[in-house]
């Protein structure tokens, strides 16, 4: 219920949402039906160093713009 309202206060006042800590689909889905915007953690990836951080960006961009964006 803190969750849900958080989200919802913060789209009435025009931010976008981003869940932190996010390291499974369960809480993925649930985030994306309560109306979460984005996520990050350790389902997306674990830390990296910068410059393969930059890679992993890449293939995702690339990713993205052949087979469409993830819903």
């Amino acid at each position: 219920m803190i969750v849900q309202t958080t989200i919802n206060m913060c789209h009435s006042l025009g931010y976008q949402i981003v869940a932190e800590g996010v390291e499974d689909e369960a809480t993925a889905k649930l985030l994306k039906e309560m109306g979460c915007d984005m996520i990050q953690g350790y389902l997306l990836s674990r830390p990296l160093p910068l410059e393969n951080m930059l890679n992993w960006l890449t293939e995702r961009r690339n990713t993205a713009t052949t087979q469409g964006a993830p819903e």
